[in-house]
């Protein structure tokens, strides 16, 4: 279902008595993609700084695929949250990405310090 269809979809299924939970976390969740890309960039960058000369190539590979790894995982357990009532819809669907933007730019930022 479109992004641009959801909101109507979710009223007509609030009025018919239907529960919504799983649609607005999939319209946040949605509307957080661009910032959750923008957090995918800044972890390949975070692990692209480091020198390639060294021999050890393979090490920030791997560290870059595990943040991208946590950031799926992190991203699924903040949705079963969100669906289960745990977490508010919003909260639970812009939270992964939120804080995988702050973790990284702080990386960045402490790594251009020193």
């Amino acid at each position: 279902m479109s992004i641009w269809d959801l909101p109507k979809f979710m009223m007509l299924a609030e009025a018919a008595g239907l529960s919504t939970v799983q649609y607005n976390i999939r319209f946040h969740e949605l509307c957080s993609t661009p910032l959750k890309l923008t957090a995918m960039v800044l972890i390949a960058a975070m692990f692209s700084m480091g020198p390639v000369r060294s021999g050890t190539a393979y090490r920030p590979i791997l560290a870059a695929v595990g943040a991208g790894f946590l950031l799926y995982v992190l991203s699924e357990i903040s949705t079963a949250l969100g669906e289960s009532g745990v977490a508010p819809e919003a909260l639970a669907a812009w939270a992964p990405a939120i804080i995988a933007v702050i973790f990284a730019l702080a990386f960045l930022m402490r790594h251009e310090e020193s």
